[in-house]
């Protein structure tokens, strides 16, 4: 745990140490953990009013979340913003507020126009379905039942999610994508990185019931950094959050990875693995010790001062073989 700390691997017990050391499936957020989650409003398609007037509302919804993007749309827009109350964020959904003239005003996606009873007009489903090909991850800004504008938010994987997910691979470990945007966008990123299992449009319980049953099928890792993983991560055997995540995911993981760097989690494994190798040498060495000498003892074959020194020098050896995993690094 000390060595893992040190290299930027921040072990919460010696039970995730464990458990890291036989995971065989390993499960993975999208947005902020295999994507760098700072997301930029790269397109806007405006169905009422002006581009200014949407900005504007749609960043003085957003500006309170923590969800990257929200935090995209907020930072897209650098005036001043109409006042909105009673801001509510639904998980998985989106957020929901009230104008000053008491109209109700809204960001999210298709399951929160759903909830709301809202029902978009052919040719302006036909854009967003576009806007979703394009490998975007797509919002819709609206007042009561009406949109007032379709948002496209980009994301880019991490620099180091492709390598960190092909080494998972090489060393036999099942990866799995579990998010709750869109099918499209979440099949355009797991490309990008190199996955293949992935399940998208998922609500915070549906994450939960996936890795419930994963775990019927061996040890599981979940990876994630958002609100809507803490459920899952608490759920996992072994829950791993980016150091960049919300607070929620921090709290719920065992397992942080400070540099915000994947390859930190295959590192992470390798030394999950030392660790499990040299816990089963050093018992049997200890009792392997223990048994000859007893054997001897009994026959009067062994001295009490050879006895002693056998067994202390056996209690030292184990100790030093324990400390060479200080040296094990994670950068590998």
């Amino acid at each position: 745990m000390a060595a893992g700390a040190r290299a930027g691997a921040l072990f919460k017990s010696g039970a995730a140490l464990e458990a890291l050391a036989r995971a065989q499936i390993f499960v993975f957020d999208k947005t902020g953990t295999l994507t760098e989650g700072r997301m930029k409003l790269v397109q806007m398609v405006v169905l009422q009013g002006s581009e200014a007037e949407a900005r504007a509302l749609a960043a003085g919804i957003e500006r309170y979340s923590e969800h990257p993007i929200a935090q995209a749309i907020a930072r897209s827009w650098d005036g001043p913003t109409p006042e909105v109350s009673q801001i509510q964020a639904v998980r998985g959904h989106g957020v929901v507020g009230v104008l000053a003239d008491g109209r109700q005003v809204w960001v999210g996606n298709r399951r929160l126009l759903g909830s709301l009873g809202v029902t978009l007009p052919l040719e302006v489903e036909r854009r967003l379905q576009a806007m979703e090909q394009q490998g975007l991850t797509t919002a819709v800004l609206g007042s009561n039942q009406q949109p007032i504008a379709l948002l496209g938010v980009a994301d880019t994987p991490r620099p180091e999610a492709a390598q960190a997910i092909a080494k998972l691979k090489r060393q036999g470990a099942r990866v799995i994508m579990l998010t709750g945007d869109r099918k499209a966008v979440a099949e355009h990123i797991a490309a990008q990185v190199g996955i293949s299992e992935v399940y998208a449009e998922l609500l915070p319980e549906d994450k939960l019931e996936h890795i419930q049953q994963l775990r019927q099928e061996g040890t599981v890792v979940m990876v994630g950094d958002g609100l809507n993983d803490a459920p899952a991560l608490n759920a996992a055997d072994v829950g791993v959050s980016m150091a960049a995540g919300a607070d929620v995911s921090l709290e719920s993981a065992d397992l942080v990875l400070m540099k915000n760097d994947l390859n930190r989690l295959v590192g992470a494994r390798q030394l999950a693995r030392a660790t499990a190798r040299t816990v089963y040498f050093n018992l049997s060495f200890a009792l392997g010790v223990i048994v000859v000498v007893g054997a001897f003892a009994l026959a009067g074959q062994v001295p009490l001062p050879l006895g002693v020194v056998a067994h202390e020098g056996g209690t030292v050896f184990v100790v030093l073989v324990g400390l060479r995993l200080l040296a094990h690094r994670l950068d590998s």
